[in-house]
């Protein structure tokens, strides 16, 4: 119990340790509104690290939504608006804002990560001739890539991941950020392309060289945003069915008399 304090008093005030207070806090609130006792071993000192969380910020624990809150926010035609989404090759070459970045940043937090650890991170480049070093480093970029407004680089921190059974999640998890950034930039009106980063170990380390990216950094993947012109084209990417993609589970024989046999 005195690791967060020492945390915090030793000046790391971030979403762990505001999150672990905000934890414990609803932990012993929903025993106390429920007439429960706390472990007796730890009461004191639970009642007492609550009670210091005064002046410090908490979050986490629970927030209550009510159905209709979905109903409204969902309340548009998603299906036109996924299948307007296209990889675009064709952008005007204005640039980007910052702020157009943070806003669709701030957007793409909600995706889902492993257990609430945030470990997404986004370097961006906004200069041209930043834009144009970074993009020589990709090979699929060409010859669009210099119309871009911004690039982004997107990285998963892996000092989060500490066991063998997550060794894959940190590309999960930079991925589902990385479709959720496409997504928001999508419905703020700009164009997107995933540049993929499937690059040998000494083409990665010369990138991060160049621009400072942590050794900790997984990069997952680049993007480039831009404005859309008026009229353009896109590949027209057939897709499958939803029926071609869908399969109904069933339990095997094999597993059936497994589970036979471990139940006699």
């Amino acid at each position: 119990m005195e690791t967060v304090p020492l945390l915090e008093n030793a000046g790391c005030l971030g979403l762990g340790t505001k999150n672990g207070r905000g934890v414990l806090k609803c932990y012993v609130e929903f025993h106390d509104q429920r007439g429960l006792p706390l472990p007796e071993n730890l009461e004191t000192e639970l009642r007492r690290f609550v009670k210091d969380g005064s002046k410090h910020e908490s979050v986490g624990g629970l927030t209550t939504l009510q159905r209709t809150q979905i109903a409204d926010a969902t309340n548009f035609d998603y299906d036109r608006f996924v299948r307007t989404r296209h990889s675009i090759r064709d952008f005007t070459g204005a640039p980007i804002a910052p702020e157009v970045v943070r806003r669709a940043v701030s957007q793409s937090i909600k995706s889902p990560r492993t257990r609430n650890r945030e470990m997404r991170r986004v370097h961006t480049a906004y200069d041209p001739e930043v834009r144009k070093y970074l993009l020589s480093f990709q090979n699929g970029n060409h010859p669009f890539g210099e119309k871009a407004g911004a690039i982004l680089v997107i990285t998963t921190d892996m000092r989060q991941f500490d066991m063998i059974g997550e060794r894959n999640q940190g590309w999960i998890d930079g991925g589902l950020f990385a479709r959720s950034l496409v997504y928001a930039f999508h419905a703020a009106g700009l164009g997107t392309c995933m540049l993929n980063w499937s690059a040998s170990s000494a083409e990665d380390r010369r990138m991060r060289e160049a621009f400072s990216i942590p050794d900790n950094d997984a990069v997952i993947t680049m993007l480039a945003v831009g404005h859309l012109p008026k009229t353009f084209n896109v590949a027209a990417s057939p897709s499958p069915s939803a029926d071609e993609l869908m399969q109904t589970l069933v339990t095997t024989e094999r597993a059936k008399r497994a589970g036979s046999a471990n139940t006699a």
